[in-house]
């Protein structure tokens, strides 16, 4: 059964509705805070140092809802670690932790290179690279998914981890 659960979120430079749709203890969000900064030409920082970088949140759409709420929540719309764990229910700690996880699984050159548009791999070995290496996927699962033969799993990853190590040692 779906839920919706509005906040509202008081922030010193934003303020913002935030809906969320509630399905199994994953969340959607509907609506973005709204920037009301009149220097919407300064370049924002967020307060712990990071830098919104473009092409991390291109890849924040590969993780699952939830792990995407998070990125975004913090990265994007640049709300402090409280506010994070107050909307998702979890420890500012844990807020932190996860960005830090999920910010460096983004930022793999292994993930990089396979979610590049000039990349050479079929789509079928780059969901099976992205699924095991960015996802934990384990290859008992990914035999079944991509229907498989274990052999076939492993030889795929072997070959996408070499294909990975000739692509950045060319660079």
């Amino acid at each position: 059964m779906l839920k919706l659960h509005a906040r509202l979120i008081g922030i010193k430079r934003f303020v913002g509705l935030v809906i969320c749709l509630w399905n199994q203890g994953s969340a959607m969000l509907l609506l973005e805070s709204r920037n009301l900064d009149r220097n919407s030409n300064r370049k924002h920082v967020h307060p712990s140092g990071w830098r919104a970088a473009s092409d991390v949140l291109d890849r924040v759409g590969l993780l699952c809802p939830r792990d995407q709420l998070l990125v975004e929540l913090s990265l994007k719309n640049l709300l402090s670690r409280q506010q994070v764990g107050r909307i998702m229910g979890i420890t500012p700690g844990a807020v932190t932790r996860k960005l830090r996880r999920l910010v460096n699984q983004l930022n793999d050159p292994l993930i990089k290179a396979l979610t590049d548009s000039s990349c050479s791999l079929a789509p079928d070995r780059k969901r099976l690279g992205i699924d095991h290496f960015l996802h934990r996927v384990p290859v008992a699962q990914l035999m079944v998914t991509h229907r498989l033969s274990r052999y076939e799993v492993i030889q795929s990853l072997i070959f996408i981890r070499g294909w990975h190590r000739g692509l950045s040692q060319r660079k």
